[in-house]
């Protein structure tokens, strides 16, 4: 397995070592060389099954269930938790985010949004509510869209009107805002989203 040089990262490193790994483990490849590009590590849904597969496998590898979980009983959902994880564990905010969603007792969903679409989204057992799918346009009312049309984006939670991430004409059951924190990853031109249900 070879990575770049340039590459100083540590979690993303150890994250694209586990990755690889989690193709020869699910013998995805029938010959020695297999070539995956950064934006492959981001992939958790979609069209490249088999990079999604990959990461799923380097997350469980790199975070486990027994030793993670107890981290992710933590409210407010934000980022400072998933960050926590990710300095601890040595692994990518991605994959964190993902698992503490995974993990969590908490009503939170994860969304990746590239070039100003969205492109997956993982929730909690917790969330009840219908996000947008996969393709769509963020929302005005959202966060992540300031990183798009901005080039800057919040550095703290807020509240955003729930339309900004639940699909048209699903129930909201008499909720009217939901909490977002985004952060914009420059070099891919994307945004990671987390996003919680205040309990009432």
């Amino acid at each position: 397995i070879r990575i770049p040089s340039s590459e100083k990262n540590k979690g993303r490193k150890r994250f694209s070592i586990a990755h690889e790994l989690g193709h020869f483990c699910l013998t995805h490849s029938n010959t020695e060389w297999l070539t995956c590009v950064e934006n492959d590590l981001y992939e958790f849904q979609g069209s490249k099954i088999r990079e999604a597969e990959a990461n799923v496998f380097a997350a469980h590898l790199l975070l486990p269930t027994a030793i993670v979980r107890p981290k992710c009983e933590i409210s407010p959902v934000n980022f400072s938790p998933i960050i926590k994880i990710s300095e601890e564990f040595q692994t990518s905010i991605t994959a964190s985010a993902i698992r503490f969603v995974e993990l969590t007792s908490e009503g939170c969903a994860v969304v990746f949004s590239e070039a100003g679409k969205i492109k997956w989204s993982r929730n909690s057992d917790e969330w009840f509510l219908y996000l947008k799918r996969r393709g769509e346009d963020l929302d005005s009312y959202s966060l992540a869209i300031d990183f798009f049309k901005k080039g800057q984006i919040a550095d703290r939670p807020q509240q955003v009107d729930i339309s900004a991430w639940v699909a048209d004409g699903s129930k909201t059951y008499g909720l009217e805002e939901i909490w977002e924190h985004s952060i914009a990853i420059p070099a891919i031109n994307s945004v990671l989203s987390i996003l919680w249900i205040e309990p009432r």
